[in-house]
């Protein structure tokens, strides 16, 4: 009988090691996956917050200047749309370069697109 509390004893080990490993694992996923969701947030926040300052920097000093002038026309918009554009890009880091690339878009392509849509947004 004492053999069979051994085993016993030796199997009860060996399962509250097994779920000790898988819940130390679980949670350290769960805790992964917050890190990398607040990460990604982190990094959605800011390019929002890049793309915002820079369009309504560029409508306060150009913008505005330019259609009191009446000097705003289709090829000067173009013009002020790239600078931003390369605004944007110069201030961009690795990692929001990096989170753009994984979304399939190239950055200006993606610039542009939050630019309209910071416009459209401002217009309303």
């Amino acid at each position: 009988m004492e053999h069979f509390y051994e085993i016993l004893w030796s199997l009860l080990a060996i399962a509250g090691t097994a779920l000790t490993t898988w819940l130390i694992a679980t949670i350290t996923n769960w805790l992964n996956k917050k890190i990398k969701d607040k990460k990604l947030a982190d990094i959605m926040t800011s390019l929002t917050t890049l793309v915002m300052t820079v369009v309504e920097k560029t409508y306060q000093t150009v913008v505005q200047t330019l259609k009191e002038q009446n000097s705003f026309d289709k090829h000067t918009q173009e013009v002020i749309k790239t600078n931003a554009i390369n605004e944007i890009k110069r201030q961009l880091t690795v990692e929001q370069k990096e989170y753009i690339d994984s979304l399939g878009m190239k950055v200006e392509e993606w610039i542009s697109l939050q630019i309209e849509a910071m416009i459209y947004q401002l217009k309303k």
